[in-house]
């Protein structure tokens, strides 16, 4: 059980109010998020995204960014 999941919370401090802690941050929190912070304009467009995927260089990118993320874990 993660201590920072709301049943976490709730085991280490006895408080039944912490479950709402998760349904807040998903119901509330990250759509307001959403919200305040729009689209990131330095993506691609979606028009170029199948010709990316298709370019060797990024894909050797995307596998070298991945692999890297997961020897941080």
């Amino acid at each position: 059980m993660s201590t920072g999941s709301g049943m976490g919370l709730t085991a280490r401090s006895g408080e039944q109010g912490m479950l709402w802690i998760p349904l807040v941050i998903l119901y509330v929190a990250i759509p307001l998020l959403d919200r305040l912070f729009p689209n990131d304009r330095s993506n691609p467009p979606e028009q170029v995204v199948p010709q990316l995927e298709a370019d060797a260089y990024y894909r050797v990118l995307n596998h070298l960014t991945y692999y890297n993320n997961r020897l941080e874990c």
